[in-house]
């Protein structure tokens, strides 16, 4: 692996980030959040699939796999239509957050390789840092501009920062493959 993390800036314009906003405020989820086991997750989540949002998802599928090919080059399944990707609102009114934590499943018989996320806030907010652990904790600023989309291998430790101002608001893809060998 080359790297531990990419992003991709202006993904998404502002025009667009509001019709992702309002689409997924009508939309019904068919599917419940599970948050990682012993953490602290206060962070409002609503599972939607692909296919809700096509063809409005089509630029951050396309940017994710992008920057798998160019960064970091893992065997990953095909994206369906009928996948799930993660609406995530973080508000300061709880001190929305997620602690430290992977991502992943125990004895499936794939793996979650990367996860991608993409910043559709609409307003500036406080706190909410992403942040990897890699030989340290490392901040990543980039995931701060609406419209831009990081990616990260799901094995690394990750958290969102408490909400102390405004609200977070990202969707999250985990970009699937055969299990790790």
């Amino acid at each position: 692996m080359r790297y531990d993390w990419a992003f991709l800036s202006d993904v998404y314009s502002d025009s667009i980030i509001h019709q992702i906003n309002r689409m997924a405020g009508i939309l019904k989820s068919d599917s419940e959040d599970i948050p990682a086991p012993n953490v602290k997750k206060t962070a409002y989540v609503k599972p939607l699939r692909i296919n809700q949002f096509s063809p409005v998802l089509a630029p951050f599928v396309d940017s994710t796999l992008w920057l798998n090919r160019n960064y970091f080059g893992f065997d990953l399944f095909q994206i369906t239509e009928s996948d799930h990707i993660n609406y995530n609102i973080y508000d300061s009114a709880n001190n929305g957050e997620y602690s430290w934590h992977s991502d992943g499943y125990k004895d499936c018989p794939q793996d979650i390789k990367l996860t991608a996320i993409v910043n559709v806030s609409e307003q500036e907010y406080e706190g909410g840092d992403l942040e990897l652990f890699i030989n340290g904790v490392r901040v990543i600023d980039e995931i701060r501009k609406p419209g831009t989309v990081v990616i990260f291998p799901s094995y690394i430790q990750h958290r969102v920062t408490p909400v102390t101002k405004g609200r977070r608001i990202t969707i999250s893809k985990w970009l699937m493959g055969p299990n790790w060998k």
